[in-house]
């Protein structure tokens, strides 16, 4: 099966991340450009140092001190 370079399908963090996402964009059923962009601006802040957290730990990636 050929995949893109770009396909998230090759990131599962970035796969994670756009689910989450889209799902907040899709209900805030935005009809125009302003209401999406609004909607975009809801999400941004939407996702969360937890959100990132988990998705890097779920990929197998363990946690470090950034001071180590």
């Amino acid at each position: 099966m050929f995949l893109p370079s770009y396909s998230p399908d090759l990131n599962p963090i970035e796969e994670e991340a756009f689910s989450k996402i889209k799902n907040i964009v899709s209900k805030a059923g935005a009809r125009t450009r302003e209401a999406l962009n609004e909607a975009i601006s809801g999400v941004l802040s939407a996702v969360t140092l937890g959100d990132v957290a988990g998705w890097f730990s779920h990929c197998g990636y363990e946690p470090r001190d950034q001071y180590s």
